[in-house]
């Protein structure tokens, strides 16, 4: 980088600023370009209509005419006295652009702008651009321009990408291990020579009593007890540790410490969420099914399958359609105040969203209103992976309990929670009686005929009694509870019933969080139209889009296989689209399924992942501290 900032302030002297082709001009279109857009044009160009501070940085001509806090942003030759310059060091906190300091530029990217403004700030016109883009250039091994599924604008489609921010979405490959190091663990023999590059010893050895702690801690979450401690302290041979290791995992509280981590990531509730935050009784089943899959070893790609696609896979087998809770387990609710046509939209933003995020480790929540900022995922994509779920209803679903469940205590928690609305409804009846006992009494008063509540309910107003005669603001107050336990406790008993928090595939259907779902027995209908939406709105369709799926993984490695491109193309009738994603995210040659469960692993055993934000490998997430 140094090398070439000299290159180019030399070659400066002897080109002027608007030849084509020129050093300076090929580091704007290669290095400045870049930054401008994925940094700066959100606020500063993108809207023509809402220009932030009144600053247009599309072009040479609107950037010089600067904004309503100065009028010339850029002094060509003197960083020091540019405004724009001052803004991206964010010394003046009142005057730091971009605003959010996550957003801030890198050290590396602020000496691009400076080394451009020393360069004389030359902005070459878009035919200009076009043709240094077509020819290449010094820094075009840098970065690189991107085809994907297609941008909402040309510009974004034009834009270039750091080759180092694309890192997850090429194939891992297998690197040299550092040859020093024959008897080491791969892992160690990179550790190892990093420490022996950067001249740092290394940290000691923890005690048997130190080591002994943290695997238990570790694998299964729980402290050793001092028996076990002084076990290990003194078995004195020479693999105790490794059948430490094999003892632990073979443990059932393995499955239950790692399966925490999944249900994290997942975002597993026992209710919906929201403001009536109604409770998930059958939730549980998908929580000890992740337990299970832990505590059996069951190899990752058949773990994701089911949670995508179980009851495509297998709808006769209760443990796929419990599998498929991983669905459900974002936030719901629809009430008569919801409009049913967000309550959708809503669940489909959801599940695009953590499936990104879980099995790509790529926000596709941040293409739902625009082209993404940073990384080369269009809004099409994000509307194709949506229409991947569009026939995808939530439901319960029969699913007799299997063998291995956990249904101890099961009859005595039913006969207690029975117990608990019988005399629930007990107190609500005593309350309605004390109302009851108050209007006869104003009836007999009065010399007339005592009429049940919901006769006399016809009767003009001065001809009943007042709206709840008799009771006490302690006895309406108490009456709202026991109206809302028992809709809770009378929803929990499905708890003990054999369904599964689960979906299915049919056409789309929209059922108020108060009710109980189950599948409709006719599903015959039109799968859910999909659209892009402007600016992730409901009530903006756009073009329609088929089913589909991460358009740069295909299009960034030429080494993919035929098969493998193959996968992409998702069917488009109600069944199979979920089963075919799934197939697409566990082929061999995906680049980022297994690399992001590997990361999570890593980041679960050592505190953080190799690459440390285990959600997002793109360019706003941190790159990988050992990339071998």
């Amino acid at each position: 980088m140094v090398s070439f900032f000299t290159v180019l302030l030399f070659s400066c002297q002897d080109r002027t600023k608007s030849s084509v082709g020129s050093s300076a001009d090929e580091f704007f279109v290669f290095e400045v370009l870049p930054i401008i857009q994925s940094k700066c044009l959100s606020c500063h160009g993108d809207s023509p209509d809402e220009i932030e501070g009144g600053l247009d940085l599309r072009s040479a001509r609107s950037m010089s005419a600067g904004g309503e806090q100065h009028a010339e942003l850029v002094v060509p030759g003197r960083p020091e006295f540019s405004p724009l310059y001052q803004a991206i060091i964010r010394e003046d906190p009142d005057f730091s652009m971009p605003p959010k300091e996550r957003d801030a530029l890198t050290e590396e990217e602020v000496q691009v702008f400076y080394h451009w403004i020393v360069a004389g700030a030359p902005w070459p016109n878009d035919l200009e651009q076009k043709q240094i883009a077509a020819a290449g250039g010094p820094r075009s091994t840098t970065r690189m321009k991107v085809q994907t599924s297609g941008g909402q604008t040309t510009h974004w489609e034009e834009r270039y990408y750091r080759t180092d921010d694309l890192w997850a979405y090429r194939k891992p490959h297998h690197s040299d291990i550092p040859g020093q190091f024959p008897d080491k663990h791969p892992i160690d023999a990179f550790v190892e020579h990093k420490l022996l590059e950067l001249q740092l010893p290394a940290a000691e050895s923890a005690t048997m009593r130190q080591l002994v702690k943290r695997v238990y801690y570790d694998l299964l979450g729980l402290p050793p007890t001092k028996e076990q401690i002084d076990a290990f302290v003194n078995d004195g041979k020479a693999d105790s540790y490794e059948r430490l290791i094999d003892q632990l995992i073979a443990s059932p509280h393995y499955g239950e410490e790692w399966a925490r981590h999944w249900l994290d990531v997942v975002r597993y509730s026992d209710s919906d969420g929201f403001s009536n935050d109604y409770l998930r009784p059958n939730a549980w089943r998908y929580r000890d099914y992740v337990v299970r899959s832990f505590n059996s070893g069951k190899p990752y790609d058949q773990f994701l399958l089911e949670q995508l696609a179980g009851d495509e896979m297998d709808p006769e087998d209760p443990e796929m359609l419990i599998a498929t809770g991983f669905l459900r387990m974002g936030p719901w609710e629809h009430t008569a105040m919801s409009v049913a046509a967000e309550t959708r939209q809503f669940y489909l933003d959801d599940v695009t969203n953590i499936v990104g995020e879980t099995f790509l480790a790529a926000p596709l929540n941040c293409a739902r209103c625009h082209d993404h900022k940073y990384d080369p995922i269009p809004t099409r994509d994000y509307y194709q992976i949506q229409a991947v779920f569009a026939t995808t209803q939530p439901a319960q679903r029969p699913a007799p309990f299997l063998e291995n469940e956990n249904l101890h205590l099961i009859d005595e928690e039913r006969e207690r929670l029975q117990a608990w609305i019988d005399r629930t409804e007990k107190e609500a009846k005593e309350i309605v009686q004390k109302e009851e006992r108050a209007a006869r009494g104003w009836f007999r008063e009065r010399g007339r005929r005592y009429l049940p509540k919901k006769e006399r309910r016809k009767l003009n107003l001065e001809q009943q009694p007042p709206r709840y005669y008799g009771l006490s603001n302690t006895d309406l107050g108490y009456r709202k509870v026991l109206q809302k336990r028992g809709q809770i406790l009378r929803r929990n008993l499905d708890r003990f019933e054999p369904w599964a928090y689960a979906v299915y595939n049919g056409p789309y259907r929209i059922v108020h969080s108060a009710s109980t779902m189950r599948m409709p027995e006719e599903l015959s209908g039109e799968a859910q139209p999909v659209f892009i939406l402007d600016g992730g709105s409901v009530y903006a369709e756009g073009d329609s889009v088929s089913p589909g799926v991460l358009s740069v993984v295909h299009y960034l490695d030429t080494t993919l296989s035929p098969y493998f491109n193959a996968l992409r193309h998702i069917p488009a009738g109600i069944q199979g689209r979920r089963l075919a994603l799934a197939q697409w995210l566990i082929h061999p040659e995906h680049p980022l399924t297994a690399r992001v469960m590997v990361n999570r692993i890593w980041q679960h055993h050592f505190g953080e992942g190799l690459a440390q934000n285990p959600n997002n490998f793109g360019a706003s997430g941190k790159k990988p501290t050992h990339p071998e």
